[in-house]
């Protein structure tokens, strides 16, 4: 057992090196420890990279945050944590994908109460035209598209293909889905 100041030297040798190398991650395209983490919902490494200096809202190669990924996987304790910590809910990626359009079509109605409870823009579009609900109807996910017909989302809103979500359901076959956007008066 090493003495306690040589115990406390390592300790902060140990996270000298790990911001290193999150840093280092960080500019390359390889995912720094925090996304991996977010992805699998490990929330003893979150905790333990985010109390040791690492960004709640640092961004991958493709400008994803640790919180999209939690969300896309439905990671719904790693993507509380982030959203605790301060994660932006509103942070887009690359292509202008959002958290809540993460969640959507990962389909966690609790993270999706989360992020838009906290501010997420429920029509905001990438540069694809899609939206959170355009996200979810393609996934067939009724109850996600419930959740944000009932927060505001444009039942019409179209992508820059010309499909709404009514569009999307029906080429994926999602036939519940179909008839629930139908009945809220959804239009092709």
């Amino acid at each position: 057992m090493l003495p306690a100041r040589e115990s406390t030297l390592m300790q902060f040798a140990i996270s000298v090196l790990l911001l290193a190398f999150i840093a280092a991650c960080a500019s390359s395209s390889i995912n720094p420890p925090l996304f991996d983490a977010a992805a699998a919902g490990d929330i003893r490494t979150i905790q333990s990279l985010l109390d040791q200096g690492a960004s709640v809202n640092m961004k991958n190669s493709k400008g994803e945050s640790a919180l999209m990924l939690a969300a896309g996987n439905n990671q719904e304790t790693a993507a509380q944590l982030l959203l605790n910590k301060g994660a932006d809910v509103n942070a887009k990626d690359q292509s202008g994908f959002t958290t809540l359009m993460a969640a959507s079509a990962g389909g966690n109605a609790s993270i999706v109460l989360g992020v838009i409870a906290r501010g997420a823009s429920v029509n905001e579009k990438d540069k694809d035209g899609t939206t959170a609900l355009i996200a979810a109807a393609r996934k067939g996910r009724t109850s996600i598209v419930d959740i944000l017909l009932s927060k505001g989302a444009d039942l019409n809103a179209r992508d820059n293909d010309g499909k709404t979500a009514l569009g999307c359901a029906k080429k994926n076959g999602y036939s519940r889905l179909v008839q629930y956007l139908q009945n809220a008066g959804a239009k092709e």
